[in-house]
């Protein structure tokens, strides 16, 4: 598993993790034992971006808006597709219904890709789902963007509203996508690491070419990224037990 190997592995700058500060960081390490501490085991160095979650529905589902569909859930049964249990994305359909008191069948799937093809075949009434995931189809008129679980709403969609704003107690940063260290990297290097992905991160080329995959770019250094850490960790954590997500 590379995240064994990463934690594992001499703290001397040759191994690094791209992807640090995802579900598989902050949430099932909570939900399954897991072979690393998610938090002392590295060291974090940098966040380069960090996916959305979007809540999207079929345009041929009939909903035009997030507030129709939480109405309709009030007296019927709405569902959603789902990547798969105990994740970030039915935690976040689990805490979004909590919050605005009304029920929802999550639905698992194999992954955000099985899920993804369920809303656009009009399978279930919607679905959470990462920008790479869902604008494509957004692109091509076979989905409608609800509403964003982000604390604020979305440079690409900007006529999209946040949760917040819809009156839903619930916000959320998305995946982080970063880049981490094993911890006890040595304060000279994490400097360099540090001035170096500073410097990639501000990169126009860069910029657009994570634009063109929807991946807008969203650098912290090691002390901000290492904050995030420690602040999502400590809510997943609560919405676990709070929403009681177990996972066999």
């Amino acid at each position: 598993m590379g995240r064994e190997a990463v934690a594992k592995a001499a703290p001397d700058g040759y191994t690094l993790m791209i992807g640090y500060g995802s579900g598989e960081d902050l949430i099932a390490p909570q939900l399954r034992e897991a072979p690393f501490d998610p938090i002392n085991d590295f060291q974090p160095i940098a966040l380069l971006s960090n996916h959305a979650i979007l809540f999207a529905t079929s345009t041929e589902s009939g909903y035009e808006t997030m507030e129709q569909l939480l109405e309709a859930a009030k007296s019927a049964e709405v569902t959603a597709a789902l990547s798969g249990v105990g994740n970030l994305m039915d935690i976040t359909v689990r805490a979004v219904a909590k919050a605005a008191g009304v029920e929802i069948t999550g639905v698992p799937f194999a992954g955000g890709g099985p899920a993804t093809t369920a809303m656009v075949g009009n399978q279930v009434d919607f679905g959470p789902g990462h920008p790479s995931e869902l604008m494509p189809h957004v692109k091509g008129g076979r989905l409608r963007i609800l509403a964003v679980a982000s604390p604020e709403r979305e440079s690409m969609l900007a006529d999209v509203p946040t949760l917040k704003e819809l009156g839903i107690d619930y916000v959320n940063a998305g995946s982080l996508k970063g880049i981490a260290a094993p911890a006890g990297l040595p304060e000279e290097i994490l400097a360099y690491y540090e001035d170096l992905f500073a410097k990639i991160t501000s990169d126009p080329e860069f910029q657009q070419a994570m634009a063109d995959v929807y991946q807008p770019v969203n650098y912290k250094n090691p002390e901000e990224f290492g904050a995030m850490i420690r602040e999502y960790y400590e809510m997943y954590s609560r919405l676990i037990k709070e929403l009681d997500i177990h996972v066999e």
